[in-house]
């Protein structure tokens, strides 16, 4: 399964380490553009301090995923109708094109983003994608393979704690607007014990 993570996606420091910490379970893919808006909006909200933190992390990602970057250049058949397709469409944001472009070119089958309004479902069925939140995307990934998620969430928690978070690992998801992953980590916990 490709998917591309939207910027909106990579903000947040759990929702981001999350679904780094699951990428063998998929292929995550973005453009040079997602994250350079991811880096903006760090920049813009947290500061210069916070923006150079982000500017390092995003060549971390890239090292540990050296084929997730979709490059203007990479075309999955049939990319050109698809193409086509999107330039007679109108989009709640025209801004967010950018990214229908690169899951695209990517071949990607979902975007993962937070602002499901801008992706709408008929746009996306026309063109064989699915929009889906990252709460949801994180719930597919657990039908799929729980164990290895929940694996993946503890490691994001103990870092989380480790940087003092004095919470609950089903706290610290939930905060991240993974509420129904939360849920599932909580149940699996107590099927364990």
């Amino acid at each position: 399964m490709r998917v591309i993570l939207d910027a909106c996606v990579l903000f947040p420091t759990v929702q981001r380490e999350f679904f780094l910490e699951t990428g063998q379970l998929y292929t995550p893919l973005w453009s040079d553009r997602i994250l350079d808006e991811w880096y903006y909006s760090v920049l813009t909200k947290l500061g210069e301090d916070a923006a150079a933190i982000a500017s390092v992390e995003i060549e971390t990602m890239r090292a540990r995923f050296p084929n997730a970057t979709v490059a203007e250049s990479m075309a999955q058949p049939p990319t050109g109708e698809r193409l086509k397709i999107l330039q007679s469409i109108a989009l709640p944001d025209a801004s967010d094109r950018h990214v229908i472009i690169s899951a695209i070119r990517g071949g990607a089958d979902m975007i993962v983003t937070a602002n499901r309004k801008d992706f709408p479902r008929a746009v996306m069925a026309a063109l064989s994608l699915r929009a889906i939140s990252p709460d949801e995307f994180a719930v597919l990934l657990w039908s799929q393979n729980a164990t290895e998620v929940a694996q993946a969430a503890h490691r994001v928690f103990a870092r989380a704690q480790a940087a003092g978070a004095g919470v609950t690992s089903k706290a610290l998801f939930k905060r991240a607007r993974l509420p129904r992953l939360a849920k599932a980590l909580a149940t699996g916990e107590d099927d364990a014990q």
